[in-house]
């Protein structure tokens, strides 16, 4: 694989293969408008729906595969956040349905985790769940991190 970075593939073919396995969830390429009808988003890109400023999409590094810098192995997460309400006070429905798409979102990696190919592989890192009340009733974030290695020729 060659060029500067698979970080854009990688997010493009997360965002197709997750809209494909999870059709009841409303699946965002990065920060969007959200329809508040739906009950259960998934942010791929994207690790603070609520931010007022630009959230983190994609961090990570690259390093010199071998001698002769010819090829480069880059590692980086990509940032997802579910994001389930409901027009209630209680949590424990909301976070369960926040971690069922979590549960999805692995099954779907680990079925492919080379994404096609784009990647050598991938898989779930780190997880972070955030609860609120608001006037709409409560609702839960998790945000994962799925970590990426990919390996870039020239």
């Amino acid at each position: 694989m060659g060029g500067v970075s698979q970080q854009p593939a990688v997010v493009d073919a997360l965002v197709v293969v997750l809209t494909a396995a999870l059709p009841a969830v409303r699946v965002l390429d990065g920060p969007g408008i959200t329809d508040d009808s739906a009950r259960a988003w998934l942010f791929v890109g994207d690790d603070d729906p609520d931010s007022t400023g630009a959230p983190t999409a994609v961090e990570g590094s690259q390093s010199w595969a071998g001698l002769g810098r010819r090829s480069r192995d880059e590692e980086f997460t990509v940032w997802c956040t579910c994001v389930c309400w409901s027009g209630d006070d209680a949590l424990k429905p909301v976070r369960d349905a926040a971690y069922g798409i979590v549960a999805q979102l692995e099954a779907t990696i680990v079925a492919d985790p080379t994404l096609g190919g784009i990647a050598l592989w991938c898989g779930l890192g780190a997880v972070r769940l955030r609860q609120n009340a608001t006037d709409r009733g409560v609702e839960a974030h998790v945000t994962v991190g799925v970590d990426v290695r990919t390996r870039l020729s020239s």
